[in-house]
């Protein structure tokens, strides 16, 4: 429901030596000759021969000379209540709401906060960022939510280091870096995972993901290759792709990789 301001009944005012009625978005509140004047920052007339002008809403903005309500825009940090959101009108414009922001007037709704991010009250414009190799989930609430990022280890002062070459980190979190499992390592600072050494590859039959020695090379059927052991995958014999075959055993077991393969006949 709009609300007008009080003043005197309207006179128009006189162009060229006669009275004419104010435009939408200009008003005139005294009894005297003069101009109308533009409606000014935040209000708006939608009617002719207005005395004041409307305001808009708390937390909503408009341009000069406004001609509706529509024309009132909410500022940012706040968007349309739910009971606009369909009509397009903010008649209402809410804060957003922790862990979102706005950084822009209009309708638009609040965003959330991307993760390594966050916004601690409502009605914010922008999110803070977590400290240094430190993030956090999406709509972050609190600077409580930032941790070290994998790879990195700290404490609840949030200086988030590096593990060392030969330890790794795989999760989001203050916890320690764990040194690389026996037949593992890395080489690189803040890394988050181990590969096994050359001749061993991951145990998928173990709770740790252990590693174990390389199956033995042995001797592969016509039509296949023998499959270098690699960190997470053993050795194995493999088919050729279609189309094409080994020539025997023998050059299968003497020769490693796909390579192997040579086109069939025909």
């Amino acid at each position: 429901r709009e609300v007008w301001a009080e003043a005197p009944p309207p006179v128009p005012a006189p162009r060229d030596g006669v009275c004419v009625a104010c435009e939408r978005g200009e008003y005139k509140p005294l009894v005297a000759e003069g101009n109308c004047t533009l409606c000014p920052e935040g209000t708006y007339s939608n009617v002719t021969a207005a005395a004041a002008c409307n305001p808009c809403q708390p937390n909503a903005l408009s341009e000069r000379g406004s001609l509706s309500v529509g024309d009132c825009l909410c500022n940012p940090g706040f968007t349309l209540g739910p009971e606009n959101a369909t009509l397009g009108l903010s008649a209402t414009c809410p804060a957003c709401p922790r862990g979102t922001y706005k950084d822009v007037p209009g309708p638009s709704p609040c965003v959330n906060c991307r993760a390594g991010s966050y916004a601690d009250a409502e009605g914010t414009t922008g999110c803070a960022s977590c400290p240094p190799f430190a993030t956090g989930p999406n709509a972050s609430v609190t600077f409580d939510d930032c941790k070290c990022q994998p790879g990195y280890t700290g404490n609840s002062s949030y200086e988030c280091e590096a593990c060392p070459v030969h330890f790794y980190k795989p999760d989001v979190s203050f916890s320690p870096c764990t040194k690389c499992p026996p037949n593992s390592n890395n080489t690189a600072n803040a890394s988050t995972t181990c590969t096994c050494n050359d001749g061993y590859t991951l145990d998928y039959s173990s709770p740790t993901l252990a590693c174990r020695p390389c199956t033995p090379h042995s001797a592969c059927a016509t039509g296949q290759f023998w499959r270098e052991c690699r960190h997470e995958m053993d050795a194995a014999c493999q088919d050729c792709a279609a189309g094409s075959t080994s020539q025997d055993q023998n050059l299968t077991h003497l020769s490693v990789g796909k390579e192997t393969c040579i086109c069939d006949i025909g």
